[in-house]
């Protein structure tokens, strides 16, 4: 049985809000009573989706597909590139759809060019709180940032530690 366990940056990718509570209950028999639960998650308004939230930004979605970017060297000899792009996002549901591209080349070459649609429901920190709560954690807190401090308003990411 673990003391502790620690999500990171995973919070909202499954796009799916039921997998998402479902993701925050432990599974029965690997943390032990009085362990500790951590994750962390982004604010909703510091993501370059904000924007795209009303009515009017949405109005310019899909965004066009990105022109080529640069490419990293991987240790494996290849070129890498990763293209983003928004196409859609639904406030109602938290929703935000995106599309990403990931291109490799090897010796000039493009041998791989795969294109994936990512949807993430986002999440407040107070909902946070709440999904942690109904999955039957107690002294839940909320510190910003990666700093042993309340969180503001200015904050980024919000980590979140519970006690089973």
């Amino acid at each position: 049985r673990a003391r502790a366990c620690v999500g990171c940056g995973g919070m909202g990718l499954g796009g799916c809000r039921v997998q998402d509570e479902e993701g925050l209950r432990p599974v029965p028999g690997t943390l032990e009573r009085g362990g500790t639960r951590v994750l962390d998650s982004q604010t909703p308004y510091s993501q370059r989706s904000w924007r795209y939230w009303t009515e009017e930004g949405r109005k310019e979605l899909p965004l066009p597909a990105l022109a080529p970017g640069e490419r990293e060297l991987g240790p494996d000899g290849a070129e890498y590139e990763l293209r983003y792009r928004l196409l859609d996002v639904d406030p109602l549901a938290q929703l935000v759809t995106s599309e990403m591209r990931a291109l490799m080349w090897r010796d000039g070459e493009l041998v791989a060019d795969e294109l994936h649609v990512l949807k993430m429901v986002v999440y407040f920190a107070a909902e946070v709180g709440l999904m942690l709560e109904q999955a039957g954690f107690s002294d839940i807190v909320a510190r910003g940032a990666y700093r042993d401090e309340q969180p503001t308003r200015d904050d980024q990411f919000i980590v979140h530690s519970a006690r089973k």
